[in-house]
Protein backbone atom coordinates (compact mmCIF):
# COMPACT_ATOMS: atom_id res chain seq x y z
CA UNK A 1 0.00 0.00 0.00
CA UNK A 2 2.78 2.08 1.19
CA UNK A 3 4.06 2.34 -2.55
CA UNK A 4 0.75 2.46 -4.36
CA UNK A 5 0.11 5.79 -2.09
CA UNK A 6 3.36 7.05 -3.48
CA UNK A 7 2.20 6.66 -7.09
CA UNK A 8 -1.53 8.32 -6.17
CA UNK A 9 0.14 11.27 -4.81
CA UNK A 10 2.95 11.63 -7.36
CA UNK A 11 -0.05 10.77 -10.47
CA UNK A 12 -1.69 14.09 -8.99
CA UNK A 13 1.29 16.15 -8.99
CA UNK A 14 2.29 14.84 -12.69
CA UNK A 15 -1.15 15.72 -13.53
CA UNK A 16 -1.73 19.27 -12.11
CA UNK A 17 1.99 20.23 -13.16
CA UNK A 18 1.84 18.92 -16.49
CA UNK A 19 2.13 21.50 -19.80
CA UNK A 20 2.96 21.66 -23.40
CA UNK A 21 6.28 19.75 -23.94
CA UNK A 22 7.25 17.99 -27.18
CA UNK A 23 10.32 17.00 -28.49
CA UNK A 24 12.41 15.19 -30.54
CA UNK A 25 15.20 11.31 -32.14
CA UNK A 26 18.05 10.98 -35.23
CA UNK A 27 17.27 10.27 -39.02
CA UNK A 28 15.56 13.63 -39.80
CA UNK A 29 14.94 15.26 -42.96
CA UNK A 30 14.82 11.50 -44.77
CA UNK A 31 11.61 10.62 -42.44
CA UNK A 32 9.93 13.92 -43.31
CA UNK A 33 6.65 12.95 -44.99
CA UNK A 34 4.58 16.33 -46.85
CA UNK A 35 0.95 15.52 -48.14
CA UNK A 36 -1.24 19.00 -48.04
CA UNK A 37 -5.02 19.76 -49.16
CA UNK A 38 -5.39 22.35 -52.46
CA UNK A 39 -6.62 25.42 -49.45
CA UNK A 40 -3.01 25.27 -47.69
CA UNK A 41 0.49 25.82 -49.05
CA UNK A 42 2.74 22.86 -48.80
CA UNK A 43 4.88 23.09 -45.74
CA UNK A 44 7.59 21.14 -43.88
CA UNK A 45 7.85 20.04 -40.12
CA UNK A 46 10.52 22.92 -39.84
CA UNK A 47 8.46 25.72 -41.69
CA UNK A 48 5.29 24.61 -39.55
CA UNK A 49 7.16 24.74 -35.99
CA UNK A 50 8.57 28.16 -37.07
CA UNK A 51 5.58 29.58 -37.86
CA UNK A 52 3.90 28.39 -34.54
CA UNK A 53 6.49 30.23 -32.85
CA UNK A 54 6.42 33.21 -34.81
CA UNK A 55 2.26 33.56 -34.20
CA UNK A 56 2.74 32.51 -30.50
CA UNK A 57 5.15 35.50 -29.86
CA UNK A 58 1.94 37.65 -30.29
CA UNK A 59 -0.20 35.37 -27.50
CA UNK A 60 0.27 35.88 -24.02
CA UNK A 61 -2.59 33.90 -22.61
CA UNK A 62 -3.84 30.51 -23.85
CA UNK A 63 -6.81 28.52 -22.05
CA UNK A 64 -7.48 24.66 -22.68
CA UNK A 65 -9.21 21.36 -21.65
CA UNK A 66 -7.85 18.27 -21.79
CA UNK A 67 -8.05 14.13 -20.60
CA UNK A 68 -5.71 12.33 -19.32
CA UNK A 69 -5.74 8.55 -19.32
CA UNK A 70 -2.79 6.79 -16.97
CA UNK A 71 -3.06 2.92 -16.08
CA UNK A 72 0.12 1.58 -14.09
CA UNK A 73 0.77 -2.09 -12.15
CA UNK A 74 4.09 -2.43 -10.12
CA UNK A 75 4.40 -5.35 -8.70
CA UNK A 76 1.11 -7.00 -6.92
CA UNK A 77 -0.18 -3.29 -7.11
CA UNK A 78 -2.07 -1.50 -9.97
CA UNK A 79 -3.22 1.76 -9.99
CA UNK A 80 -5.83 2.83 -13.12
CA UNK A 81 -6.73 6.84 -12.97
CA UNK A 82 -8.21 8.69 -15.32
CA UNK A 83 -9.04 13.12 -15.05
CA UNK A 84 -10.57 16.04 -17.11
CA UNK A 85 -8.65 19.09 -16.58
CA UNK A 86 -9.42 22.49 -17.74
CA UNK A 87 -6.17 25.48 -17.52
CA UNK A 88 -5.24 28.29 -18.24
CA UNK A 89 -1.93 30.39 -18.48
CA UNK A 90 -0.75 33.87 -18.94
CA UNK A 91 2.53 35.84 -19.52
CA UNK A 92 2.23 39.51 -18.11
CA UNK A 93 4.41 42.71 -16.93
CA UNK A 94 7.40 39.87 -17.64
CA UNK A 95 5.71 37.11 -14.89
CA UNK A 96 3.88 34.16 -15.74
CA UNK A 97 0.87 32.68 -14.04
CA UNK A 98 -1.35 29.77 -14.45
CA UNK A 99 -4.26 27.86 -13.00
CA UNK A 100 -5.52 24.27 -13.62
CA UNK A 101 -8.68 22.74 -12.46
CA UNK A 102 -9.26 19.01 -12.90
CA UNK A 103 -11.52 16.28 -11.43
CA UNK A 104 -9.69 12.44 -10.99
CA UNK A 105 -11.23 9.35 -11.00
CA UNK A 106 -8.76 6.50 -9.53
CA UNK A 107 -9.02 2.50 -9.51
CA UNK A 108 -6.67 1.57 -7.07
CA UNK A 109 -5.97 -1.63 -5.18
CA UNK A 110 -9.69 -2.41 -5.51
CA UNK A 111 -11.24 1.14 -4.47
CA UNK A 112 -12.38 3.28 -6.67
CA UNK A 113 -12.19 7.16 -5.76
CA UNK A 114 -13.13 10.82 -7.43
CA UNK A 115 -10.71 13.45 -6.53
CA UNK A 116 -11.25 16.94 -7.26
CA UNK A 117 -7.95 19.32 -7.52
CA UNK A 118 -7.14 22.17 -8.10
CA UNK A 119 -3.58 24.44 -8.54
CA UNK A 120 -2.49 27.72 -8.91
CA UNK A 121 1.07 29.04 -9.96
CA UNK A 122 2.26 32.82 -9.74
CA UNK A 123 5.15 34.66 -10.27
CA UNK A 124 6.12 37.15 -7.90
CA UNK A 125 9.40 38.49 -8.93
CA UNK A 126 11.96 35.69 -7.85
CA UNK A 127 9.21 33.66 -5.73
CA UNK A 128 7.00 31.07 -7.96
CA UNK A 129 4.15 30.43 -5.06
CA UNK A 130 1.63 27.34 -5.80
CA UNK A 131 -0.88 27.30 -4.49
CA UNK A 132 -2.50 23.28 -4.39
CA UNK A 133 -6.05 22.11 -3.61
CA UNK A 134 -5.91 18.18 -2.59
CA UNK A 135 -8.11 16.08 -0.85
CA UNK A 136 -10.43 19.22 0.18
CA UNK A 137 -7.04 20.45 1.71
CA UNK A 138 -5.64 23.86 0.21
CA UNK A 139 -1.79 23.71 0.67
CA UNK A 140 1.27 26.26 -0.19
CA UNK A 141 4.82 26.54 -1.59
CA UNK A 142 7.14 28.58 -2.99
CA UNK A 143 10.14 28.77 -4.98
CA UNK A 144 13.09 30.77 -5.51
CA UNK A 145 13.44 30.98 -8.90
CA UNK A 146 16.88 33.78 -9.16
CA UNK A 147 19.15 30.89 -9.12
CA UNK A 148 17.23 29.36 -12.08
CA UNK A 149 17.96 31.67 -14.58
CA UNK A 150 14.48 31.95 -15.66
CA UNK A 151 12.94 34.80 -17.22
CA UNK A 152 9.76 35.87 -18.64
CA UNK A 153 11.61 38.71 -20.79
CA UNK A 154 9.33 38.24 -23.78
CA UNK A 155 11.93 40.21 -26.00
CA UNK A 156 14.53 37.80 -25.04
CA UNK A 157 12.20 34.45 -26.07
CA UNK A 158 11.51 36.25 -29.41
CA UNK A 159 15.52 37.17 -30.53
CA UNK A 160 15.91 33.04 -29.26
CA UNK A 161 13.37 31.86 -31.29
CA UNK A 162 14.24 34.16 -34.30
CA UNK A 163 17.61 32.71 -34.66
CA UNK A 164 16.67 28.86 -33.52
CA UNK A 165 17.13 26.52 -36.32
CA UNK A 166 14.09 24.48 -36.64
CA UNK A 167 15.88 22.20 -38.92
CA UNK A 168 17.72 21.39 -36.17
CA UNK A 169 15.10 19.71 -34.32
CA UNK A 170 13.80 17.05 -37.14
CA UNK A 171 17.66 15.61 -36.84
CA UNK A 172 16.46 14.06 -33.22
CA UNK A 173 13.09 12.74 -34.62
CA UNK A 174 12.57 9.15 -35.46
CA UNK A 175 9.26 10.35 -37.21
CA UNK A 176 7.93 13.94 -38.47
CA UNK A 177 5.33 14.06 -40.67
CA UNK A 178 3.11 17.04 -41.70
CA UNK A 179 -0.35 16.69 -43.35
CA UNK A 180 -3.57 19.15 -43.58
CA UNK A 181 -6.70 17.94 -42.06
CA UNK A 182 -9.93 19.80 -41.71
CA UNK A 183 -7.89 23.70 -42.05
CA UNK A 184 -5.37 22.44 -40.01
CA UNK A 185 -1.72 21.65 -40.15
CA UNK A 186 -0.67 17.75 -38.25
CA UNK A 187 2.03 16.97 -37.19
CA UNK A 188 3.27 13.45 -36.18
CA UNK A 189 6.48 13.27 -34.15
CA UNK A 190 7.86 10.74 -32.27
CA UNK A 191 11.44 10.37 -30.11
CA UNK A 192 12.56 7.46 -28.32
CA UNK A 193 13.49 7.91 -24.93
CA UNK A 194 17.39 6.81 -25.28
CA UNK A 195 17.76 9.78 -27.76
CA UNK A 196 16.02 12.18 -24.68
CA UNK A 197 18.39 10.98 -22.96
CA UNK A 198 21.02 11.36 -25.10
CA UNK A 199 20.40 15.04 -25.10
CA UNK A 200 20.55 15.57 -21.79
CA UNK A 201 23.41 13.88 -21.42
CA UNK A 202 25.06 16.49 -24.35
CA UNK A 203 23.78 19.47 -22.76
CA UNK A 204 25.83 18.65 -19.60
CA UNK A 205 22.59 18.87 -17.45
CA UNK A 206 23.83 15.26 -15.44
CA UNK A 207 27.58 16.11 -15.12
CA UNK A 208 27.04 15.96 -11.31
CA UNK A 209 24.04 13.81 -11.11
CA UNK A 210 24.92 10.31 -10.59
CA UNK A 211 21.86 8.25 -12.70
CA UNK A 212 22.11 4.82 -14.11
CA UNK A 213 20.83 5.41 -17.51
CA UNK A 214 20.78 1.35 -18.05
CA UNK A 215 17.57 0.76 -15.80
CA UNK A 216 15.85 3.17 -17.92
CA UNK A 217 13.16 0.72 -20.15
CA UNK A 218 12.62 1.11 -23.52
CA UNK A 219 10.04 3.77 -24.36
CA UNK A 220 9.08 6.32 -27.21
CA UNK A 221 6.84 9.55 -27.10
CA UNK A 222 4.66 9.99 -30.01
CA UNK A 223 3.31 13.67 -30.56
CA UNK A 224 0.36 14.68 -32.61
CA UNK A 225 -0.07 17.91 -32.93
CA UNK A 226 -2.56 20.36 -34.91
CA UNK A 227 -1.78 23.86 -35.72
CA UNK A 228 -4.38 26.65 -37.14
CA UNK A 229 -3.92 26.74 -41.34
CA UNK A 230 -4.50 30.17 -40.90
CA UNK A 231 -3.27 31.82 -37.12
CA UNK A 232 -0.47 29.19 -37.17
CA UNK A 233 -1.81 28.75 -33.11
CA UNK A 234 -1.85 25.34 -31.93
CA UNK A 235 -5.25 23.94 -32.05
CA UNK A 236 -4.93 20.52 -30.20
CA UNK A 237 -2.39 18.01 -28.99
CA UNK A 238 -1.99 14.47 -27.97
CA UNK A 239 0.63 12.38 -26.49
CA UNK A 240 0.97 8.97 -25.45
CA UNK A 241 4.18 7.13 -23.82
CA UNK A 242 4.76 3.39 -24.90
CA UNK A 243 7.08 1.92 -22.21
CA UNK A 244 8.36 -1.55 -21.89
CA UNK A 245 8.32 -3.24 -18.18
CA UNK A 246 11.22 -2.82 -16.23
CA UNK A 247 12.65 -2.74 -12.89
CA UNK A 248 12.46 -0.36 -9.93
CA UNK A 249 13.19 -0.74 -6.24
CA UNK A 250 13.69 -4.38 -7.06
CA UNK A 251 9.87 -4.48 -8.10
CA UNK A 252 8.40 -4.73 -11.99
CA UNK A 253 6.99 -1.57 -13.41
CA UNK A 254 4.46 -2.03 -15.82
CA UNK A 255 3.21 1.26 -17.72
CA UNK A 256 0.05 -0.08 -19.69
CA UNK A 257 -1.35 3.42 -21.06
CA UNK A 258 -0.17 6.82 -20.39
CA UNK A 259 -1.92 9.42 -22.45
CA UNK A 260 -2.89 12.98 -23.15
CA UNK A 261 -5.51 14.81 -25.31
CA UNK A 262 -5.29 18.59 -24.90
CA UNK A 263 -7.33 21.28 -26.84
CA UNK A 264 -7.08 24.94 -26.90
CA UNK A 265 -10.17 27.19 -25.95
CA UNK A 266 -8.96 30.28 -26.34
CA UNK A 267 -6.11 32.79 -26.59
CA UNK A 268 -7.58 35.53 -25.10
CA UNK A 269 -6.62 35.12 -21.01
CA UNK A 270 -6.51 38.34 -19.63
CA UNK A 271 -6.40 37.86 -15.71
CA UNK A 272 -5.65 34.69 -13.66
CA UNK A 273 -6.97 35.58 -10.12
CA UNK A 274 -5.72 33.25 -6.94
CA UNK A 275 -9.03 33.10 -4.69
CA UNK A 276 -8.61 34.11 -0.99
CA UNK A 277 -9.73 30.82 0.81
CA UNK A 278 -5.92 29.93 -1.11
CA UNK A 279 -3.91 32.80 -0.11
CA UNK A 280 -5.04 32.27 3.43
CA UNK A 281 -3.18 28.62 3.50
CA UNK A 282 0.08 29.96 2.86
CA UNK A 283 1.54 28.93 6.40
CA UNK A 284 0.32 25.33 5.65
CA UNK A 285 1.68 22.36 4.90
CA UNK A 286 1.31 18.70 3.60
CA UNK A 287 2.74 15.49 4.05
CA UNK A 288 1.44 13.18 1.70
CA UNK A 289 2.72 9.95 3.56
CA UNK A 290 0.21 11.00 5.97
CA UNK A 291 -2.76 10.34 3.58
CA UNK A 292 -3.72 6.67 3.56
CA UNK A 293 -6.16 6.10 0.67
CA UNK A 294 -8.85 3.84 2.83
CA UNK A 295 -9.33 7.52 4.79
CA UNK A 296 -9.94 8.66 1.35
CA UNK A 297 -13.87 9.62 1.02
CA UNK A 298 -15.34 7.13 -2.10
Amino acid sequence: MKNLKKIVSLLMILVLAMSFTACGSKDSSSKEDKKVNANLAELTVAEVLEKVAEASKNSKGAAFEANFEFDVEMGEEAIKASADMTGETLVKDEAVSSHVSMNMNVDAAGQKMEMPMEMYQVQDGDVMKMYMNMFETWTYQETDISDMGVSFDMSQYEDMLKDFDYEKVLEYLDVAKVETKDGNYVLDMEITLATIMDIVEESGLLEDEEIDLSILPEAVLKVKFAVDGETFLPASMSIVIEMDEFEIEGQSLAVNAFSVDMKYTSYDVKEIVVPDEAIESETAEYDFEDVELEDIEE
